[in-house]
């Protein structure tokens, strides 16, 4: 058993999840909102299990490999090596080798690097963002480490793109936890987003095509290069922003064209095109409205200078870090109070990595939540501080496409499809809070099929007997879509188990993926202090609405009991 002491309810969950999870099987996924603190979770088993052997985590970026050595070396209380680049992990013979290994994945698929590790010396393998982990690259060495039957694999991601979710099924046989961001801001943990919608009039996407499941980055530069649609993002996020600390996401910081003459064996190159891209004309742009405002960050800014920026832009330097694939995974700036989505998208994961970039209270709230003691008193605490919120300005085109991916759908993983499509159209034109609009979208539909069902009962002389109806229907839920990573199965015997211990009716009739949701649900809502599904669909047929505590359901159910005597 892991000890737990300083983890949070959520993490502990998370890693009995694992625990579960792996004594059934050899691999599982931890799917847990940016800022919940993933590699806590993953610290606290690995600690545990290195009395068995070895640990080593793979990440892809130099941020996520130091963040990672340093945080696992410190709760686990062991030395670290880290293998990346130049630096070079110890071969765990009697002359070194630590007992855990911190690796860049492009270091591990040079085949002479990989070999120095013996798969039979490592207990546990940790896949951090795992949501790569469908690449080959990722492939090649968790096959190496697996060459060991008895090694167990945890992969832990914020944002599994359902592109890849049935391939990522494939790779974690079992999922052990799921708390998305939507749970982490109603138990109090993240700041709330609100979501204000912009349609650029100028921007047609119709004829850009998708590249890997996503928009085709030279398609998009030139959608979005009309000065019109480029003056219209930064007029309107100067508008929006305010005076909060923004990081405005953009598309291209270069596009170079190469001008050829003749055909065949003829053909010569005779010029070299290098024109300007969005992310720099973006940042003059918004220097143009106040200057000295905006700095601009890329993949090709040096080291030195990248920190030197971000630095000065978390202690209030300049307002605007306009920014081309850094500020995403491993990322880290909590005084973040605006996302600006400067590029549209395809992707869940690149628009949960975008967002997720200001969901983090500051720091000083951070370090208070957990002494707090409840949700209300975190989310009191948080709406009582510098960054009450977190105010998200998302650019749509004028064609209303389906295929976009906006706030609500990111956040909409515990409501139906047809509440986040409804909230999606209510973020047009006004700051909008997405997690109380897809409540109440939730609730409304809800409701309304409910009346419906009647409705359809009120026809039917046969009454179907309650035991056989879906849990779902009995107890008012929700039905989301199952994810492509949960395994499309019966539930387990220990889901049936726990379900039929909570009194649920008809667990036996759901899928892995439906017993697993009531079963967060009703962890969601012990997390919170609330009343059991169960009592709730008892209270709401006698007349009461909403959500109340456990304690007062009781005291409610006992009146309502002593009546019927």
């Amino acid at each position: 058993m892991v000890s737990t002491s300083r983890l949070r309810p959520y993490q502990v969950e998370a890693v009995e999840g694992i625990e579960t999870a792996w004594a059934r099987h050899g691999s599982t996924l931890v799917v847990a909102a940016t800022g919940t603190g993933k590699t806590q979770i993953f610290a606290h088993v690995i600690r545990e299990r290195l009395s068995l052997g070895r640990a080593i985590v793979i990440a892809h970026r130099e941020e996520l490999i130091e963040q990672a050595a340093h945080r696992v070396a410190e709760i686990a209380e062991c030395h670290v090596d880290i293998e990346m680049a130049d630096r070079r992990a110890g071969d765990g013979t009697m002359w070194g080798g630590a007992p855990l290994v911190v690796a860049s994945i492009q270091s591990l698929n040079s085949r002479d690097r990989l070999q120095r590790f013996d798969p039979d010396e490592y207990a546990t393998l940790v896949v951090d963002e795992a949501h790569h982990a469908t690449a080959d690259a990722y492939r090649r060495v968790i096959e190496y480490f697996r060459r060991n039957p008895n090694l167990k694999l945890l992969g832990v991601t914020a944002t599994p793109d359902r592109k890849d979710e049935e391939a990522l099924g494939q790779i974690f046989t079992s999922v052990a936890y799921d708390y998305e961001i939507i749970d982490a801001v109603i138990d109090g943990w993240l700041v709330r987003p609100l979501c204000r919608t912009v349609k650029l009039a100028g921007l047609d996407l119709s004829g850009v095509r998708t590249t890997a499941g996503d928009f085709n980055g030279r398609d998009l530069e030139s959608a979005l290069r009309a000065n019109e649609n480029l003056e219209a993002i930064a007029a309107a996020t100067i508008e929006h922003a305010g005076n909060r600390a923004t990081i405005v996401f953009s598309d291209s910081v270069t596009d170079t064209e190469r001008v050829y003459e003749g055909e065949g064996d003829e053909r010569e190159l005779v010029e070299t095109i290098v024109r300007e891209g969005n992310a720099p004309k973006l940042t003059e742009m918004l220097n143009g409205h106040r200057p000295g405002c905006a700095r601009l960050i890329h993949g090709r800014t040096p080291k030195d200078e990248r920190r030197e920026l971000i630095s000065n832009f978390r202690a209030g330097g300049f307002q605007f870090l306009v920014n081309v694939g850094v500020a995403t995974e491993g990322f880290d700036a909590p005084e973040t109070a605006c996302i600006v989505l400067a590029r549209p998208t395809k992707s869940r994961a690149l628009c949960s990595q975008m967002c997720g970039r200001g969901t983090r209270p500051t720091g000083a709230i951070a370090d208070l939540l957990g002494e707090l003691p409840n949700d209300v008193a975190r989310r009191e605490a948080i709406a009582d501080s510098t960054k009450p919120d977190l105010l998200i300005v998302d650019f749509t085109d004028n064609t209303d496409r389906h295929d976009l991916i906006h706030p609500p759908d990111i956040l909409g993983g515990r409501v139906s499809d047809r509440a986040v499509e409804q909230v999606k159209a209510d973020c047009q034109g006004k700051p909008t809070d997405i997690i109380e609009a897809l409540g109440n979208a939730d609730d409304a539909i809800r409701h309304n099929d409910e009346l419906q069902a009647a409705r359809d009962r009120a026809g039917v002389k046969a009454r179907q007997k309650y035991s056989d109806r879906d849990p779902f229907a009995i107890y008012g839920l929700s039905r989301r879509a199952r994810h492509g990573y949960e395994p499309d199965q019966p539930p387990e015997d220990w889901q049936v188990e726990k379900l039929e211990r909570w009194g649920v009716k008809g667990a036996h009739k759901l899928d892995w993926s439906g017993a697993q949701q009531i079963i967060d649900e009703y962890r969601s809502r012990a997390r919170r202090g609330l009343c059991t599904i169960k009592q709730q669909a008892i209270l709401r047929k006698h007349g009461y609405e909403g959500d109340v505590t456990y304690e007062t359901a009781r005291a409610a159910l006992d009146e309502i009991s002593k009546a019927w005597r």
